[in-house]
């Protein structure tokens, strides 16, 4: 290690108290004074403590260091950091080796994908209380990929999951309930799971809570409510909801009709590749019940380069 500087001048009021050389030492006193320095506006000062907490291996340092560099020397600090116990370094190399798409990089040039491989570090982090993690493990024993297919188990680390409150984690334990996979079938503790991700903005929960009051499973069949989550849904970007919206305001179910609105939902959906709204706008522009201008605004973005639809 190089030596550590004897002394550091700053002329910042906003910068707290630099740490003694003692301090300065360690990694977390290292990792600090990056803190510190890019606070005050030195980023040079900071990379440089950067740096020296990362070759000494602290966690949040190879963390911060791994985002600023390529993907080759991404993964190295990544790699580097998970074998120390970094948990998020852990969960990080899981999604490498399953090629999820990480921020700008692309897993799939750098490793292969290997789900046996994306378990191990998944269940590393899982294990410290990563909740990602968990959930993401606890997907992959539902699915049997790289781990032996187990409800129970899956239903176990979903559930670790929920207890930290992870806002996706309450849409795959109410599918559960739902389908009765690794839990008894319940439809009151499925709701009660949805009605806790759309608190938390989940889409997909929001969605199947609409769903769950439209067709009264779990709770009282309420049409207003029903509308109140699917709408809110769809009006976020949830294909699902835009698609079932579109259908509920062609038919008049459970809100009024509104054939106009209606071929707006279904646009937005079809634009997201849902292959039954292609068919339901097409089949509701060719019924003679739209107002002309929705119908040719309609018809015109159906034909629009990049909408990757062909109608009519």
């Amino acid at each position: 290690m190089e030596p550590v500087d004897e002394a550091l001048t700053i002329n910042d009021d906003n910068l707290a108290t630099l740490l003694d050389k003692k301090d300065q030492a360690n990694a977390d006193g290292m990792f600090e004074l990056y803190i510190q320095y890019r606070e005050a506006g030195d980023e040079t000062e900071a990379q440089k403590w950067l740096r020296k907490a990362a070759a000494q291996g602290h966690c949040g340092a190879l963390g911060v260091l791994s985002v600023l560099v390529d993907e080759d020397e991404r993964l190295a600090h990544e790699l580097k950091a998970a074998e120390l116990g970094c948990d998020e370094a852990q969960y990080n190399l899981g999604m490498w080796y399953m090629h999820y798409l990480i921020d700008d990089y692309e897993p799939e040039d750098h490793v292969p994908k290997d789900y046996a491989r994306a378990a191990f570090w998944l269940t590393k982090a899982a294990n410290l209380g990563n909740m990602d993690a968990q959930l993401r493990l606890g997907l992959l024993y539902l699915e049997g990929q790289g781990v032996p297919q187990d409800d129970d188990i899956a239903v176990a680390w979903i559930r670790k999951s929920v207890e930290q409150e992870h806002v996706f984690a309450y849409h795959e334990l109410g599918m559960m309930y739902l389908n009765g996979r690794g839990v008894p079938q319940n439809d009151e503790e499925a709701a009660a799971c949805f009605m806790e991700g759309a608190k938390l903005m989940d889409l997909d929960a929001t969605y199947q809570l609409g769903v769950m009051y439209l067709e009264g499973r779990g709770v009282g069949q309420d049409g207003r409510e029903a509308s109140l989550w699917i709408r809110w849904a769809a009006q976020w970007g949830n294909r699902e909801a835009q698609a079932l919206l579109g259908e509920m305001l062609e038919l008049g179910h459970a809100t009024a009709r509104n054939p106009e609105e209606a071929a707006e939902w279904l646009a937005k959906a079809a634009d997201m590749g849902d292959d039954d709204a292609q068919v339901q706008l097409d089949r509701l522009l060719r019924s003679g019940v739209l107002d002309p201008g929705t119908r040719n605004r309609i018809d015109l973005h159906c034909r629009a380069p990049g909408t990757g639809r062909i109608l009519h």
